[in-house]
């Protein structure tokens, strides 16, 4: 997990410094990285590595996608299927 973190902390610095297109980024990386953030990074990588150096970079990369107003409907739809996702491992850890 800690290669992916790198890559959206890359991927976060280009969009700050202006090295992207940042229009295509949603489209590019939106669906996935959300699904990323919500099932994987928030709970699990988030919480606990607080010394990795793209915890920064991934909790910003996440509010500079939820603050695009042009994806607003799609993020909405992102961020609902990775919460069921991340209920339905819940539950099936919780009945292992």
């Amino acid at each position: 997990m800690l290669q992916l973190a790198n890559f959206y902390q890359r991927l976060y610095t280009a969009i700050k410094y202006r090295q992207v297109k940042a229009t295509l980024i949603p489209d590019l990386f939106g669906e996935v990285f959300i699904w990323w953030y919500l099932v994987g990074f928030k709970e699990q990588f988030l919480l606990f590595e607080s010394n990795i150096h793209a915890k920064d970079s991934i909790i910003a990369l996440y509010n500079w996608l939820h603050r695009n107003p042009k994806i607003s409907k799609e993020r909405k739809e992102w961020e609902l299927s990775a919460l069921q996702e991340r209920q339905r491992r819940v539950g099936l850890q919780q009945s292992s």
